[in-house]
C-alpha cells in the first residue's frame, strides 16, 4: 500500500477534529439557552397567574368585610391589610375573613413591597389592590403612570407592569388605569321661557346594590381535542370526590407541555378547561395550592409518554 493509501486509512480511523467538536458544543449551547429562556418565561407566567388569583381572593374577603362593617378597611401609615401569611379579621377580631393573607409567590424582601400585596384605602369608600407582574408583555397590566397616587416603592417593580383590582374589578391598560380623563366644559344652556310645575312625580325608592361576584367567562361547549378540564373543590369530608362539594374560585392550574405552558384560573364553580393542546409532549398538570390550604389529591398529575390524546379530566381537592 502506498503512502497516500496509508494516510487515507489513518484519517478514516481518527476521531472528531477540534473544529467539529466546537461546532457541536456551540449547537448544544444555543439549544440549551433557548430551552432555558422558554422555561423561565413559563415560570414567570405561572407566578403572574398566582398573583392575579391572590388579588381576587383578597378582594372577595374585602367585599365580605364591607358587607359586615358598611365600609372597606382603612389603613393609616401601612400599605397592606396585614403582613402576608397573617389572618385578615374584623376590627374586633370576632370574624376571620382570611386565615392567611397570600404572599407574592417570590415573597422576598427584595421584591415589590417586600412580598406583600399593596392595599390602598384612606376613606373607606373605595380601595385598590396592586401586584407587580414579571411578564412585561402581559396585556392585563398597567404602567407606572397609570398607578393610583401613593403606591410605595413602585420603582422596585423591575418590569414596570402592575396588576390592579379596584373595588373588586381588575383594571387593565385598555381601561386607562386610574388616571382620570379630562372633563369637557359644558356649553351655555339657554334659559327656558317657561318652566312647567311638575305634578305628583313619585320619588323612586333606591334598591340595594348587591355585592359584586367574580364569575369568569364560561368554557365554550365545543372543546377541541386533546384537552384537559376539571374541578378544584374544597374537600370538606375527606371523600376526595367533587360531587356535592363546593368549588374553589380563582385557583391557578399550570399545564406544561415541553417548554410551553397554560395557566387557566377556576371559575366560580371551581371549574377550569384548556382545549386544543398538543399531542406531541409529556403533559403535566399542577395545581397552585391556595394559601392556607393543603392538597388532598394527587398533585401534580402527569400524562406520559406521547401521544397525548382525548378529552381528559383532572380534579383536585384542597382542605
Amino acid at each position: 500500500m502506498g503512502v497516500l493509501g496509508q494516510l487515507g486509512k489513518r484519517r478514516v480511523n481518527d476521531g472528531f477534529t477540534l473544529v467539529e467538536l466546537l461546532i457541536v458544543i456551540a449547537i448544544i449551547g444555543v439549544l440549551s439557552a433557548l430551552a432555558t429562556v422558554n422555561y423561565i418565561a413559563v415560570r414567570q407566567r405561572a407566578r403572574d397567574g398566582q398573583r392575579k388569583a391572590d388579588l381576587l381572593v383578597i378582594a372577595s374577603a374585602v367585599e365580605q368585610y364591607r358587607g359586615d362593617a358598611g365600609n372597606y378597611p382603612t389603613l393609616s401609615g401601612s400599605f397592606s391589610l396585614a403582613p402576608c401569611n397573617q389572618p385578615f379579621t374584623s376590627s374586633d377580631n370576632s370574624i376571620t375573613y382570611l386565615k392567611k393573607i397570600p404572599c407574592d409567590p417570590l415573597n422576598s424582601s427584595q421584591t415589590f413591597n417586600t412580598g406583600n400585596y399593596v392595599y390602598l384605602n384612606s376613606t373607606g369608600s373605595d380601595y385598590s389592590l396592586i401586584a407587580c407582574l414579571e411578564n412585561t408583555s402581559d396585556k392585563s397590566g398597567v404602567s407606572v403612570s397609570q398607578l393610583p397616587s401613593g403606591v410605595p416603592n413602585s420603582s422596585s417593580c423591575s418590569s414596570g407592569n402592575f396588576y390592579i383590582v379596584t373595588d373588586g374589578n381588575p383594571v387593565s391598560s385598555s381601561t386607562g388605569g386610574s388616571s382620570p380623563t379630562s372633563t369637557p366644559v359644558p356649553t351655555d344652556t339657554p334659559t327656558p321661557s317657561f318652566t312647567p310645575t311638575p305634578t305628583n312625580i313619585p320619588t323612586p325608592t333606591p334598591t340595594k346594590i348587591p355585592t359584586p361576584t367574580y364569575t369568569l367567562t364560561p368554557t365554550p361547549s365545543t372543546c377541541l381535542s386533546p384537552s384537559i378540564s376539571g374541578t378544584v373543590y374544597i374537600d370538606s369530608n375527606g371523600s376526595h370526590n367533587p360531587s356535592g362539594q363546593k368549588g374553589y374560585q380563582g385557583a391557578s392550574v399550570n399545564i406544561v407541555q415541553g417548554s410551553f405552558g397554560h395557566v387557566p384560573l377556576t371559575d366560580n364553580n371551581g371549574f377550569y378547561s384548556v382545549c386544543g393542546l398538543s399531542s406531541n409532549y409529556v403533559t403535566t398538570v399542577t395545581l397552585v395550592v391556595p394559601t392556607g390550604y393543603t392538597a388532598t389529591t394527587q398533585n401534580p398529575v402527569t400524562f406520559s409518554p406521547p401521544p397525548f390524546t382525548g378529552n381528559n379530566t383532572v380534579n383536585f381537592g384542597i382542605h
